[in-house]
């Protein structure tokens, strides 16, 4: 992105580089609201729409893991999520290749995104949550752990 100093006769010095770095924070990928489209369980990413831009696919999807435990909870078309766009793009790091050069030096760019899922507006919010434990749910099944012991409800 250049600087039309053109510009300069009309604004002053910092009018001119405010009005440079507003245009240039406009096109940059940091973060924003997604919706799945769909997802892939042998790989573990999906296809994400964020609002004025393609349809991103190959997305990472992050969730609760370790070294040796995992939560899986089931991600379907229409979930939110966040999308984080990395410093660098992914492809080698997704491929197993570790944190080696990227193919391409876009900063913040489509194929450094990463998808965080589980964010809720008010329409979608968890009913009854509890802040005194952990609640399991899934459909009509519940499992709900605090300090009185462990609750199951379900099948």
């Amino acid at each position: 992105m250049a600087i039309d100093f053109s510009m300069l006769g009309k604004f002053g010095l910092k009018q001119l580089f405010d009005r440079f770095e507003k245009n240039l924070l406009k096109k940059l990928n940091c973060v924003k609201l997604g919706k799945i489209k769909a997802f892939y369980p042998d790989k573990q990413n999906a296809d994400i729409q964020i609002e004025g831009y393609p349809l991103i696919s190959g997305v990472p999807v992050s969730f609760i893991s370790g070294a040796n435990f995992s939560i899986q909870v089931p991600i379907e078309e229409g979930d939110d999520c966040i999308v984080l766009f990395c410093d660098t793009d992914l492809d080698n790091w997704v491929e197993g290749k570790g944190f080696v050069p990227a193919f391409s030096q876009d900063m913040h760019g489509l194929n450094g995104a990463v998808a965080l899922l589980g964010i809720k507006n008010i329409l979608t919010k968890v009913e009854n949550y509890i802040t005194n434990g952990i609640r399991i749910k899934y459909k009509n099944s519940e499992i709900e752990l605090n300090d009185s012991g462990i609750t199951i409800n379900g099948n």
